[in-house]
């Protein structure tokens, strides 16, 4: 019986000293009560860090913060149009999800296994790539539910994420 604790006891003293501090992740910014981490943001932003070919490390630097930056206030955006759409009760299915990559690979004259080679060339995860369009056909719903004006999307967008942000707490950690 006191084998166990004899074994932990060791390996507390054996290995006291050589621990060290390793930051496995870090918060890039806070929606309500939702932490958005930095390999998030960094999972988000691959297809467009892949395309900076600064030669200049401090334009390179600025070019990817930039990025890094936008792609955390774009996740911001799906968190808050997630908490929306959860309070007025919409969803969106798995099903959902596939018939609109299906759209979209036909939109493109393209199989849905092309489609997904395609967003892998330029960056992106297969997670990364569902929860893009996931996080559009949500955009889309609640587009619809608010009567928005869809001759306009990118002002309606605009205004709903403005509405969005200031009634709900968020902070941005992601240094620029």
């Amino acid at each position: 019986m006191r084998l166990p604790y004899i074994l932990v006891a060791a390996t507390v003293v054996f290995t006291h000293g050589r621990a060290e501090a390793v930051t496995v992740d870090r918060i890039a910014a806070v929606v309500g009560d939702q932490i958005i981490f930095l390999s998030e943001v960094e999972e988000r932003a691959a297809p467009e860090l892949k395309l900076i070919q600064d030669k200049d490390p401090l334009a390179r630097a600025r070019a990817s913060a930039k990025v890094l930056h936008d792609a955390c206030e774009t996740l911001i955006d799906e968190a808050l149009v997630e908490r929306e759409a959860d309070r007025v009760h919409l969803t969106e299915t798995e099903a959902e999800v596939n018939a609109a990559l299906e759209s979209l690979a036909k939109d493109h004259n393209v199989s849905v296994m092309e489609l997904f080679r395609i967003a892998r060339d330029q960056g992106y995860t297969d997670r990364s790539f569902r929860a893009v369009a996931r996080a559009h056909l949500l955009q889309g719903k609640l587009f619809n539910f608010r009567q928005l004006d869809v001759t306009k999307p990118d002002e309606g967008l605009e205004k709903l994420h403005q509405a969005l942000r200031a009634r709900t707490y968020y902070e941005v950690r992601l240094g620029t």
